[in-house]
């Protein structure tokens, strides 16, 4: 029977003086998901947490891989 280890991580919305949209930083996110992938993590969901009147803050990325 297979077995899987699992992880989560959270990325958050980069800081501005403006609250103008929801801005992140896509090289970082990126940046993030190869590594997770290079280390043999996949990725099999991703969950938004809203600040309020659907103001994204942060982004949980939630990855598998067989142990």
């Amino acid at each position: 029977m297979k077995r899987f280890e699992y992880k989560t991580v959270v990325i958050e919305r980069k800081k501005s003086m403006f609250k103008i949209g929801v801005n992140f930083n896509l090289d970082e996110i990126d940046k993030v998901l190869n590594e997770m992938g290079n280390k043999g993590w996949e990725l099999v969901t991703v969950e938004d947490k809203n600040e309020g009147y659907g103001d994204t803050k942060s982004f949980f990325y939630t990855f598998k891989r067989e142990i």
